[in-house]
């Protein structure tokens, strides 16, 4: 059995889609810093790490912009 989703107004759209514009502007910055310590890095362990990181961070920054193109109709 689906649930039936209930449609949202266009403001609680709006508001959503601004509030995730932040989370990722965050998530941005957050990448920039990532790879300025990667670039300082010398260890490879250490490298390899700074590169899962930023994997990971891609990842929900990608989650991120699905949902505001899915669900808030950007």
């Amino acid at each position: 059995m689906s649930a039936i989703r209930k449609r949202i107004a266009r403001p609680i759209k709006n508001a959503m889609r601004a509030r995730l514009e932040q989370i990722l502007l965050s998530y941005r910055e957050i990448a920039d810093c990532i790879e300025e310590f990667r670039t300082d890095t010398a260890c490879d362990e250490y490298v390899q790490f700074w590169d899962e990181l930023q994997r990971d961070n891609d990842e929900i920054m990608r989650n991120i912009s699905k949902y505001a193109v899915m669900r808030c109709n950007r």
